[in-house]
């Protein structure tokens, strides 16, 4: 859906003249990656405004795409595969970190960092089949995946000592969710 509707407005760019022929596939696919994005962001404020959690589902989202652009991880075939799979990990965390007890929040945090470290530190960045990484960009990525999981660490404690103990298990659940992508991704990666 999302490709036929890029297509089509690149097919408008080249009626009008805006873009040549020849430019139409990569305008195409920009197009269609921003359309992706838009609909993401969609879905991601629709349930904020349906569980009536913005600061935490920003907050996860935020720690998510903060430390997975480094990681790398898992990657759906399909755009509308890809938006599905995040909504239902929104709404299953937004369930969670509803009915979360008090009592078991520094329990939760200590395992997601430990949990989160350990991964990071043994399978970052994990790639793509269509985007190969060499020795230099593999090495920086795994500095910068560790480096932005312990910003994202150092984060979450903060606001866990200064008494935001959801906001903190929220920054928490989006790096596990992201730590866990990347293990899934490169369990596809190895038996693919």
């Amino acid at each position: 859906m999302i490709e036929k509707i890029s297509e089509y407005i690149s097919d408008i760019f080249v009626k009008h003249s805006i873009i040549n022929q020849e430019d139409r596939t990569v305008y195409s696919y920009g197009m269609e990656i921003l359309i992706s994005v838009l609909v993401n962001i969609l879905v991601i404020v629709v349930i904020a405004f349906i569980t009536e959690m913005f600061i935490e589902i920003f907050l996860f989202t935020s720690s998510f795409i903060f430390i997975r652009r480094y990681i790398g991880g898992y990657h759906a075939d399909t755009h509308r595969k890809c938006i599905c799979l995040f909504a239902v990990v929104l709404i299953f965390f937004s369930i969670v970190i509803k009915h979360i007890p008090v009592i078991a929040c520094t329990t939760v945090l200590a395992l997601s960092f430990i949990f989160s470290f350990i991964f990071v530190s043994l399978l970052a960045p994990v790639e793509h089949k269509n985007k190969p990484l060499n020795n230099k960009l593999r090495s920086k990525l795994h500095k910068q995946g560790i480096l932005h999981l312990t910003l994202v660490c150092i984060s979450s404690l903060l606001l866990f000592v200064y008494g935001f103990k959801v906001y903190s298990l929220s920054l928490s659940f989006g790096s596990m969710v992201s730590v866990t992508s990347m293990i899934v991704g490169h369990l596809v990666n190895k038996f693919s």
